[in-house]
């Protein structure tokens, strides 16, 4: 988990790094509804995703210098402090919304799955195709998500063998798929 302020910086970053990943853009603002649950679990994924994903939550850095007055203090990985701010969090929105044309913010708690294809010839460091958008909220009220903490712990699992988002989501869904789930997709073959 990186507290990386903008989309240069997640850039910069991923250059620095082997091999092809997921990426995973974490949309959360301290006052989001559940938000204390998914903060409080930015140093178990930090450790969990090692070297398998890279993860980084918008609006989020280890310090801000001053750049933006709004900036409030959060507790980050490896109980350092970090700083939020939502000034940076709109930037980094606004800066997603031109490489994503069809991707409206949901104003809640959601997850940005894409990858890392520099590897490969021709690759690149932030490869938005095929990327899967999840507002974690909603799935979790319409129970395909059991909750953040098992969702997330099982996207980084599944990220230890697979390098494509969807592929990602599919492994981690088929770990946290809930019973309601299942008996819709029963009752709807008929």
């Amino acid at each position: 988990m990186f507290p990386i302020h903008d989309i240069q910086g997640i850039e910069q970053l991923e250059k620095e790094l082997e091999g092809n990943h997921v990426i995973i853009l974490l949309l959360v603002k301290p006052q989001d509804t559940n938000a204390d649950e998914i903060i409080k679990n930015f140093n178990y994924l930090h450790v969990l995703s090692g070297k398998y994903c890279s993860i980084y939550p918008v609006g989020y850095s280890e310090g801000f210098c001053d750049r933006y007055p709004d900036a409030v203090e959060v507790k980050g990985v490896n109980n350092s402090t970090w700083e939020y701010s939502d000034s940076c969090f709109v930037k980094v929105r606004n800066q997603l919304r031109q490489r994503l044309k069809n991707w409206n913010y949901s104003h809640a708690p959601e997850i940005l799955i894409l990858k890392n294809t520099s590897a490969n010839e021709h690759g690149t460091t932030l490869d938005f195709r095929g990327y899967v958008r999840i507002d974690i909220n909603r799935g979790i009220k319409n129970e395909y998500i059991r909750s953040y903490s098992n969702f997330m712990g099982n996207l980084v699992d599944a990220c230890k063998t697979e390098v494509e988002p969807q592929q990602a989501v599919i492994r981690a869904k088929a770990q946290t798929i809930s019973c309601r789930h299942i008996l819709e997709v029963a009752l709807s073959r008929d």
